[in-house]
């Protein structure tokens, strides 16, 4: 079955070079991984969020904030909490896509409940609605098979080709597949009772693309654990 996932580039590439804002991005990873579990992503074993370490690019940062764990491309712990290792099926996914794609700062995989639904078609998302035009042609890829987990090199390899060249902010934008992944499930059982449906043409789907930001998913997050997972 194929999975989902998203990759980020946004404008923490400025920050790369600047230690004081090391803490910023940390916090953000920390956020995110709360943000899933507020969304029941954590279910089963599969589920991953890498960030890319500001200060030493060559190493990758896994776990919230008050449990991070620093690994080099080798898998091998490096600093943070080193009491439990990392999943290793992930980590081969993830350092494939950190070391392919030089502007990838972070990348969350996990296997949601819509996601596993829809994914089984092996189709890309239907240009529907206007939030969904952030998918546009290459924001999205599909990998149509599954072979079990990536613990072979070439397998996450083969992987780390379909994804990263259009990155975001991964966090919010797996958010966002999911639900329109939902959606479109929906309106595909519509069709099957005769509803037609009506798909946004490119060029609207395009500049909707270009145009579209992202929600302040943080900030919610932050106001609703009083600042939890900062700590």
């Amino acid at each position: 079955m194929p999975s989902t996932t998203v990759t980020l580039s946004t404008h923490a590439d400025d920050l790369q070079r600047q230690p004081e804002n090391r803490r910023w991005m940390l916090e953000h990873m920390g956020g995110a991984f709360r943000v899933f579990a507020r969304k029941g992503f954590s279910e089963g074993m599969v589920g991953h969020i890498s960030l890319r370490d500001p200060e030493q690019p060559e190493l990758l940062l896994d776990k919230p904030v008050s449990d991070l764990i620093l690994l080099n491309h080798d898998g091998e712990p490096v600093g943070g909490n080193t009491s439990r290792p990392p999943n290793a099926a992930d980590f081969q996914i993830h350092v494939v896509l950190h070391r392919r794609r030089s502007h990838i700062n972070a990348a969350c995989h996990a296997q949601s409940i819509y996601d596993k639904a829809w994914t089984t078609f092996a189709k890309q998302l239907d240009m529907a609605n206007q939030d969904v035009t952030i998918f546009y042609r290459e924001a999205q890829a599909v990998n149509p098979e599954f072979g079990g987990v990536f613990l072979k090199k070439e397998v996450s390899e083969r992987l780390g080709g379909f994804l990263g060249a259009k990155g975001k902010a991964a966090s919010y934008l797996f958010t966002l597949a999911e639900r329109s992944f939902e959606i479109q499930l929906q309106v595909d059982a519509a069709v099957m009772q005769r509803i037609g449906k009506k798909l946004i043409e490119p060029e609207a789907a395009e500049f909707t693309f270009r145009m579209t930001s992202d929600p302040p998913e943080y900030g919610m997050e932050l106001e609703l654990s009083c600042g939890g997972f900062l700590r």
